[in-house]
């Protein structure tokens, strides 16, 4: 913490990590789109705008502290931006293949991800600003929304029998499931309020149980085994996983904002006041209450 800002070291590495994962990303997108002639040309731009991207991080923390939860929220905005650039493409091209059209190129695909990466940490960073927001808040968003796309995008693909479609209707389920799971967490993130160290731990749960149930359903089926009824196991899995881990969590602390402690009170204090004046004194109080 520096000072009388409320910036924790951890938000700070997370901060930078993102920063500099950002400036890769963007460096790859300019280098797509330019298409530079030459070895030098392709690696100015990792040079100078990942530089950049970190640098800005190091301007900011010198000068301008963050409140405490803001770049867990841009950091979470960006990932999630960047996860509806993956449906969107994922469903695209599921598309495409089906009708036999020609796929975006990489032009198109970087510039939509990027897009949605940018687009996502500017809203985390109005949301985070605006509302405020604390680090537990913020991943407990991101969890939400990418489980919730996960687990729809799998059940998606379970229901769908042409093989043609599948693709198609699993990416679609998912980009529904992945906003569903966005707006929900986002509207109870307030009431929920839980860790970061609660949340890593309900998705390792979900992890969990989604690979203990398609690994189970694999051994048991054998050559038999069907990979829609696999994806929807693991969709159940997934979920009984998500759930009973929130149960075992649910006494871990919460992590609420901090609300500026009102100012106390000074104790009233009165004094007596005498002052001679011809023909007598004159006497009286004076103190606060």
């Amino acid at each position: 913490m520096r000072g009388g800002s409320i910036f924790l070291k951890d938000e700070l590495s997370v901060l930078y990590s993102t920063a500099f994962i950002y400036g890769l990303g963007t460096s790859a997108w300019l280098t797509l789109q330019i298409k530079p002639q030459t070895v030098a040309g392709a690696l100015l731009p990792f040079a100078a705008i990942t530089t950049a991207s970190v640098g800005s991080v190091a301007v900011a923390d010198n000068y301008r502290p963050l409140r405490r939860g803001l770049a867990h929220s841009i950091a979470a905005g960006l990932y999630i931006g960047f996860g509806q650039g993956v449906w969107v493409v994922g469903y695209e091209h599921s598309r495409q293949s089906r009708l036999g059209e020609e796929r975006w190129g990489p032009e198109t695909v970087s510039t939509l991800l990027w897009a949605g990466a940018t687009a996502g940490g500017f809203a985390g960073a109005l949301i985070g600003g605006a509302r405020g927001s604390t680090p537990g808040r913020a991943s407990y968003v991101a969890s939400t929304t990418l489980w919730g796309g996960l687990i729809t995008g799998f059940t998606g693909a379970l229901f769908e029998p042409d093989d043609r479609r599948r693709g198609e209707v699993a990416y679609l389920a998912a980009g529904i499931g992945y906003n569903l799971g966005l707006v929900t967490g986002v509207l109870t993130a307030a009431y929920a309020s839980p860790s970061v160290a609660r949340v890593r731990f309900v998705d390792l749960g979900g992890i969990g149980g989604a690979l203990a149930s398609a690994g189970g359903y694999a051994l048991i089926a054998g050559d038999d085994a069907d990979p829609r009824a696999g994806l929807g196991i693991a969709a159940l899995g997934a979920a009984v996983g998500l759930g009973v881990s929130w149960w075992l969590t649910s006494d871990m602390p919460e992590d609420r904002r901090k609300t500026p402690e009102k100012a106390e009170r000074r104790a009233g204090t009165v004094r007596a006041l005498v002052t001679p004046v011809e023909g007598g004194i004159l006497a009286g109080l004076a103190g606060d209450l």
